[in-house]
């Protein structure tokens, strides 16, 4: 796959996440942006100009459900504002999201599950 190709989809992906968010939570502003490097390092960067980072944490159940990972560890360690991290968990609104373009293929399965 070339980089560009990548990026494309990426961008897709996150226009159509984007409008789906709008959909359910309305007059919420979001701003999306394919950004290279090291996830934790882009986020802190980030969070020098966001009144809210807001991070995800897949959270794998049982003890191990309750640790952050180790991008999250980090954020919340070094960001330069507020962080909310929030745990991976079945919501009904998730049904509609493909009706709003592609997803990732790791969100997609989780739909089917």
């Amino acid at each position: 796959m070339d980089q560009q190709s990548v990026v494309r989809e990426m961008n897709t992906q996150l226009s159509a996440a984007a409008d789906w968010l709008r959909h359910h939570f309305d007059g919420l502003r979001v701003s999306t942006a394919v950004v290279e490097g090291v996830p934790a390092q882009v986020l802190i960067e980030e969070s020098k100009r966001a009144r809210l980072l807001i991070t995800g944490t897949r959270g794998r159940g049982g003890f191990a459900g309750m640790l952050l990972g180790s991008t999250s560890q980090s954020v919340l360690n070094h960001a330069k504002c507020p962080v909310l991290v929030v745990p991976a968990r079945k919501d009904e609104r998730i049904e509609n999201r493909g009706e709003f373009g592609p997803m990732p293929q790791e969100e997609a399965e989780g739909e089917k599950k």
